[in-house]
């Protein structure tokens, strides 16, 4: 069964739950409903630039739902260089969170290096046919407390053809530390944001 659903990207997902008093035929149960398992049949291969990466084992409507970005959750300062850790698994949280962390300077992540899924395999693109959007799907209305914290949901954000490679953007914030280092995108989309001559050429 396609779970599909388009979305307005500057909005969160809130959907319903059991306190919604909705029935077992509500549609607005996408990301709830799979209980952090991936939706959609892909495989982990082995790309010719990027590492590992996802693929797509059949055709992708536009707006179906892949999974969730899964992991532990860390409490982390990437501004103190004496806390370094292995951030490649690191997939920066809902940022509003972070208001009610102790120390201001430090921000929440979901670390998939030790626990996850499949999705963690997901490169970047500059040109993504994946979009990632922060999906609230256990809210209580009646205890507001007991909510848990949102999801990171993927869905498809074009038609996506069967062998291809599922991405999404990292994001600036990421690719302006990246490129600081000397590590570029190797994404090949005809509009590289972030690649070693667009970097070299920002530089002139």
């Amino acid at each position: 069964m396609k779970r599909s659903k388009i979305h307005d990207r500057n909005k969160l997902i809130i959907e319903c739950t059991q306190s919604c008093n909705c029935p077992n035929s509500c549609v607005n149960q996408v990301v709830g409903s799979c209980l952090g398992k991936i939706n959609i049949e892909c495989s982990v291969r082995k790309t010719e630039k990027m590492g590992y990466g996802l693929f797509a084992e059949r055709d992708i409507d536009e707006g179906e739902f892949l999974g969730c970005y899964l992991g532990e959750m860390v409490i982390h300062d990437p501004k103190n260089p004496g806390s370094y850790i292995d951030d490649a698994y690191y997939f920066e949280y809902f940022t509003e969170i972070n208001q009610y962390l102790p120390n201001p300077s430090t921000a929440l992540y979901v670390d998939a290096r030790k626990y996850g899924n499949a999705t963690r395999f997901l490169n970047h693109s500059c040109q993504p046919n994946l979009e990632g959007f922060h999906a609230i799907i256990n809210f209580d209305k009646d205890n507001p407390s007991d909510s848990q914290l949102p999801s990171i949901a993927f869905f498809a954000k074009k038609f996506i053809s069967k062998g291809s490679q599922l991405q999404y953007d990292y994001t600036s914030s990421y690719w302006n530390v990246m490129n600081s280092q000397g590590v570029f995108c190797n994404c090949d989309a005809k509009v590289c944001h972030y690649s070693y001559k667009k970097f070299k050429n920002n530089k002139k």
